[in-house]
């Protein structure tokens, strides 16, 4: 009767020195307390980084329309940045005729094919308490001339004055 007392204790014994371990941890590694991410200064290559719109802007935020939901484009005040084939474009939304919105064209520079200017269709809009969401997709030449749709999913939305 006496030999159960003595097996828990050792069992609560074993098992606080094995919490007191994973406890003491991070005091043995201190690169992992604290470990945020600056993201002025982090470099992303295959998304942007978050986006803020100042008071009184509107802005369309664009995600690839995949599993991932990559934050690939942004646009406002008709300047737009966007990530395409893992290349940064940064230019402006151009207009044309024939260009009903909320369709739009983006002139963008930066790659490595020189400027260049994509079309966006956006389709299935839908009102939601953040703004517009938009499903619809970019249009782009591969290298090898063949036509690329990206299919995304697009945010319109404005942040108030007050």
């Amino acid at each position: 009767m006496e030999v159960k007392p003595l097996r828990s204790t050792a069992f609560l014994g074993l098992l606080s020195l094995s919490l007191i371990g994973c406890a003491s941890l991070s005091e043995i590694r201190p690169e992992t307390r604290n470990n945020k991410t600056d993201i002025s200064t982090k470099e992303y290559t295959d998304r942007l980084p978050p986006q803020k719109l100042p008071p009184g802007q509107c802005g369309l935020f664009i995600w690839t329309a995949d599993t991932e939901q990559t934050f690939i484009g942004f646009e406002t005040d008709d300047r737009v940045k966007l990530i395409l084939e893992g290349q940064r474009l940064e230019g402006r939304r151009i207009y044309k005729d024939g260009i009903v919105f909320p369709d739009r064209i983006y002139s963008l520079e930066g790659g490595a094919k020189g400027a260049i200017e994509i079309p966006v269709s956006l389709v299935e809009d839908k009102e939601i308490a953040e703004g517009t969401r938009y499903y619809g997709r970019f249009k782009s030449l591969t290298e090898n001339g063949w036509e690329r749709l990206t299919p995304i999913v697009a945010l319109y939305s404005c942040v108030s004055e007050a």
